[in-house]
């Protein structure tokens, strides 16, 4: 079937409409962040450590949607740490240790090709 321009936009309009209502009944992105909302910008409901990046310049973690480095503030603490999965923060209440939840451990196993032994 060979569709003119027309053709063309219809069915692009008919998908765009489908695209945006697909959000509304439910359907969401598998590969969003959960901290993310729509547009791309942090949620509401982002709370807590999110994420940690370790660079060899810096370290970043991500809490309450928002990259922090140490020494920043947090509410009423100050990032003290950030360690590969966990972050430490001083405040009036004490020390407190912010952690990622533990990450399910990936088995590698060796595949021969055939032929190989």
């Amino acid at each position: 079937m060979v569709l003119g321009m027309n053709g063309r936009w219809w069915v692009a309009a008919v998908f765009v409409v489908w695209a945006q209502g697909a959000g509304a009944h439910g359907f969401t992105d598998p590969t969003r962040p959960p901290w993310l909302g729509a547009g791309g910008h942090p949620s509401e409901r982002a709370a807590g450590l999110q994420a940690i990046v370790l660079g060899a310049a810096r370290r970043l973690a991500l809490i309450d949607g928002r990259f922090v480095a140490v020494g920043a503030r947090v509410g009423a603490a100050r990032v003290m740490a950030i360690h590969h999965n966990s972050v430490v923060l001083r405040g009036p209440d004490g020390i407190r240790r912010l952690t990622l939840a533990p990450s399910r451990r990936v088995r590698k196993t060796a595949i021969l090709k055939e032929g190989m032994s």
